[in-house]
C-alpha cells in the first residue's frame, strides 16, 4: 500500500496560525458576545419600554373605564336608595350636570325608560354639555326629542323639531343588550347618536338595567366616554423615532376592530374599510401573532414590508374591562441603530488588534523556531502512529523536552492499552485507572446492573469427542461472534467460563436487545459455516436485573475485578430454565420485564424457585420485538 506522506507545516507558520487563529476566535467570540449582549440589552430595554408604555395606555384606559363603573354603580345606588327617581328627568339632569363637570371623561350620562321608552341625558361632545331629553306625546303617541343648553333646561330647548319623533331607546344597542344580559354590561364600539350641529363620534357604554323592588325593570342607565380623548392620549406617547400605540376591539363575532390609533387618517381608513378588516399592515401583523392574549405583556418580533419590528401586546386587566386589546409597534431599525454603530467601532478596534497580535506573533515565532527544528526532525515518525519506542530528542528547551518525553509516554501508553483491552473487563481498566499509583485495595460497592448470563447447550459433550484445536477453533467463532454484539450494545465482557458468558449492561432494554443480537448472530453463524459442529450449536440466555456487588475480590497477592450477588446466580438459574423456550430462548425475570414489556413482547414461563428464597421468581421468555 502506498503511504501518502502528510502536509507538514513549519513551526514558525503553525504557531502563527495558531495565535491568529486564537486570537480571531477569540475577537470573534468577543465581539459577538458584545454584539449578542448588545442587541440583547437594547431588545430587554425596548422590551421594558413597550411594556411600560402598555401598562400607562392600560393605566388610561382604566381611567375611562372606572370612571363609567364607578358614576354608574353610584347612579344605580342613588335610585335604589330613593334619592333619585327614573322619572324624576329634571332631578336627574340636574345631578348629571354636576358629574360631568368633574368627570371630564365622560360623554355622555343617560337613563332610559322601560314603561315608555323616554330618556334623558347630559352629552359632552366637542367640549360642550348638551341635554338630551325625550318625551311622550300623548296626541301622536310618538316621542318628542328636545336638545337644551343646561341654562335653558327645562324651558327653552335650542332644538325640537315636532315632525321629528325621537327614537325610541329602547331600540339601541346599549339598552338591548343590558335589558337581555340583566347584569351591567359593556357595549361593542358604536357611533353615538349627536347633537344637533355636532357629528357622530365612536364611543363604547357601560349600561346598567335597574329594577323596582318588585323585580320589574324600571330602565337602563349608561355611561359613555367617546375614544376621541384615547386617541389624543395615543398622540402623546414617543416610542422611538416612529414607533406608536393602538387599541383593537375584540368584537363577539370573532372579529377585530381598530379602535383607536394616533394617526387620525390610519383610524378613518379602519372604520370606512370592511368590517373586521384591519388595514394598517403593521397592526394586522401584529394582530396575527397574538394569539394568546392575556393581561401580562407579551413581546413579539415580526416583519413587515421587509422592515424588522418589534412589538407587544396585552389585554386590559380587570373584570370590568372591556374585550379590548393595547398593542406597540416600534421599527427594529430605531431601537438597534446605537446597537450597530457601537458594533461597527468593536469591528474596528478588533481589527487593529488582529494586526498587532499578528506583528508579534511573527517576532516571537522566529525567536522560537530554530531550536525546534531539531525537535521536529526527530519527531517527524510519530506521525506514522507506529507507536514504536524511540530515543526522545534533546532540547534545551523544557517545554521542548516536555512535549517529546511526554509523547514517548503517550505511546507506551497507547501499547500497554491495546494489550489490557485484549484480557481486563472495562471495569477493571476504569478501576485501574482510577489507581494510578498501583495501590489497588480489595472491595467492592453495591450498585444496579443488568445481568446477562449465556451457556451453550451440549459443548461440553461436543468438545469431549472433538480434537483440541477444533475446540478452540469452534469456541473462539463463537465467543468473537457473541462478544461483539455485547459490546455493540453497550455491554461488558465481565468473564468467559468455558463456552458461557457473563456479560453485565447498566441498561435492561440493552441487555435484552443483545441477548436478542446474540441469538441471531448465533442463526447467521449456523447458516454460514461448512462446519457441521458449528451447525448444530444451540444457546440459552438468561438476563436479571437487581443489585451486586463489584469491585475487587481477592487477596493482596491476587486480585479479580468481579462482581458477586444473588443477582448473577438468578441469571445463571435463569439461563438454566432456556431449554424451556418455544421463540428466542432468551429468559428474563420479572423485574426485567417491567422495563422492557414496552419494547418487547414477552411469553409467561413459570416459576423459579431459588434455594434460601421464600418466594418463586417468575420467569417470562422473549418472543419478539414489538412493531
Amino acid at each position: 500500500m502506498v503511504r501518502v506522506a502528510p502536509v507538514r507545516f513549519t513551526f514558525r507558520s503553525t504557531f502563527l496560525g495558531i495565535l491568529l487563529t486564537l486570537v480571531s476566535v477569540t475577537v470573534s467570540l468577543v465581539a459577538v458576545g458584545s454584539y449578542t449582549n448588545a442587541r440583547f440589552t437594547a431588545d430587554d430595554l425596548s422590551t421594558q419600554l413597550l411594556e411600560q408604555t402598555s401598562a400607562r395606555v392600560d393605566e388610561q384606559v382604566q381611567k375611562l373605564i372606572t370612571e363609567a363603573v364607578d358614576q354608574s354603580a353610584l347612579n344605580r345606588g342613588l335610585l335604589d336608595a330613593g334619592r333619585l327617581q327614573a322619572r324624576d328627568f329634571p332631578g336627574l339632569v340636574a345631578y348629571w350636570l354636576e358629574v360631568m363637570a368633574v368627570h371630564r371623561d365622560l360623554s355622555s350620562v343617560f337613563m332610559g325608560v322601560e314603561a315608555t321608552g323616554e330618556s334623558t341625558g347630559v352629552s359632552r361632545l366637542q367640549g360642550k354639555l348638551s341635554i338630551w331629553q325625550s318625551n311622550a306625546n300623548a296626541t301622536t303617541g310618538t316621542l318628542d326629542q328636545r336638545d337644551y343648553w343646561p341654562d335653558g333646561y327645562p324651558s327653552t330647548p335650542y332644538a325640537f323639531d315636532p315632525g321629528k319623533p325621537a327614537p325610541d331607546i329602547r331600540t339601541r344597542p346599549w339598552y338591548v343588550a343590558a335589558r337581555g344580559a340583566h347584569h351591567p354590561i359593556w357595549t361593542e364600539t358604536y357611533a353615538f347618536l349627536g347633537v344637533t350641529g355636532v357629528a357622530h363620534v365612536q364611543g363604547v357604554t357601560y349600561a346598567v338595567p335597574v329594577y323596582a323592588k318588585s323585580g320589574g325593570l324600571l330602565g337602563v342607565l349608561s355611561a359613555d366616554f367617546d375614544l376621541k380623548g384615547l386617541c389624543t392620549f395615543l398622540q402623546t406617547l414617543r416610542i422611538g423615532k416612529t414607533g406608536f400605540a393602538f387599541v383593537v376591539e375584540r368584537r363577539a363575532d370573532g372579529s377585530q376592530r381598530l379602535i383607536a390609533h394616533p394617526d387620525a387618517d390610519v383610524l378613518a381608513a379602519a372604520s370606512a374599510g370592511p368590517a373586521g378588516v384591519i388595514a394598517e399592515p403593521r397592526v394586522r401583523s401584529l394582530m396575527d401573532a397574538s394569539h394568546d392574549a392575556t393581561s401580562e405583556f407579551v413581546s413579539v418580533h415580526f416583519s413587515e414590508g421587509g422592515e424588522r419590528y418589534i412589538g407587544g401586546y396585552r389585554t386590559l386587566a380587570g373584570a370590568d374591562a372591556p374585550p379590548w386589546l393595547i398593542g406597540i409597534v416600534v421599527p427594529e431599525a430605531d431601537v438597534m441603530a446605537r446597537v450597530d454603530r457601537s458594533n461597527a467601532i468593536s469591528a474596528a478596534i478588533a481589527l487593529g488588534g488582529l494586526l498587532l497580535a499578528l506583528v508579534f506573533g511573527m517576532y516571537l515565532a522566529r525567536q522560537v523556531a530554530r531550536p525546534l527544528e531539531q525537535l521536529s526532525r526527530e519527531m517527524a515518525s510519530i506521525a506514522e502512529l507506529d507507536l514504536e519506542p524511540r530515543p526522545v530528542p534533546e532540547s534545551i528547551v523544557l517545554e521542548v523536552y516536555r512535549v517529546a518525553a511526554a509523547a514517548e509516554s503517550m505511546k507506551t501508553g497507547l501499547r500497554q492499552k491495546r494489550v489490557l483491552e485484549k484480557y481486563v473487563p472495562r471495569g477493571a481498566r476504569e478501576n485501574i485507572e482510577r489507581n494510578r499509583a498501583g495501590r489497588i485495595a480489595l472491595g467492592g460497592a453495591r450498585v444496579r446492573r443488568a445481568i446477562l448470563f449465556s451457556d451453550l447447550r451440549g459443548f461440553t459433550s461436543m468438545s469431549e469427542r472433538l480434537a483440541p484445536d477444533a475446540v478452540v477453533a469452534l469456541l473462539n467463532a463463537y465467543l468473537e461472534s457473541m462478544t461483539a454484539e455485547i459490546l455493540e450494545h453497550g455491554g461488558d465482557i465481565n468473564e468467559y467460563i468455558g463456552d458461557a458468558i457473563l456479560a453485565v449492561f447498566e441498561d435492561p432494554l440493552k441487555a435484552v436487545g443483545a441477548a436478542i443480537a446474540m441469538q441471531e448472530a448465533l442463526a447467521k453463524l449456523r447458516a454460514e459455516t461448512d462446519n457441521e459442529d458449528l451447525r448444530t450449536l444451540r444457546m440459552g440466555i438468561g438476563i436479571h436485573v437487581g443489585d451486586v456487588v463489584e469491585g475487587n475480590i481477592g487477596t493482596v497477592e491476587r486480585v479479580k475485578f468481579g462482581i458477586v450477588g444473588d443477582t448473577v446466580n438468578l441469571a445463571a438459574r435463569i439461563q438454566d430454565r432456556s431449554r424451556d423456550g418455544k421463540h428466542t430462548c432468551v429468559l428474563v425475570s420479572e423485574a426485567v420485564r417491567d422495563v422492557v414489556e414496552s419494547s418487547f413482547e414477552l411469553e409467561l414461563v413459570g416459576d423459579l424457585t431459588m434455594k434460601g428464597k421464600a418466594m418463586a421468581v417468575r420467569v417470562f421468555e422473549i418472543v419478539k420485538r414489538r412493531p
